[in-house]
């Protein structure tokens, strides 16, 4: 569950880990505005979150333009395997 939509608005974020756990929200406009504001207020102060935030935008760019087709079947398996193994994990 993400910390903002969900659960309410985000007290403070206190270190890189909090910031990276909302930047997808951030980037698909799911923030509650006072978070995004906190969020933005980091990123100023902060070039490693600021850079990952531009990396981010630039993989789900990319990623957006690939064909399933393009994809061979079998790193298609692997990445259900790796992602099923992680969701595995990260349940409590």
């Amino acid at each position: 569950m993400s910390p903002s939509r969900k659960s309410g608005a985000v007290k403070t974020i206190r270190s890189c880990r909090d910031a990276v756990d909302l930047l997808t929200e951030y980037l698909e406009g799911g923030l509650l505005p006072d978070d995004a504001r906190r969020l933005k207020a980091h990123l100023a102060d902060c070039s490693a979150c600021a850079e990952f935030l531009e990396t981010l935008r630039k993989t789900r760019a990319a990623v957006g333009t690939l064909k399933a087709r393009a994809v061979p079947e079998k790193c298609r398996r692997e990445l259900r395997a790796f992602l099923k193994k992680a969701a595995r994990k990260a349940r409590p």
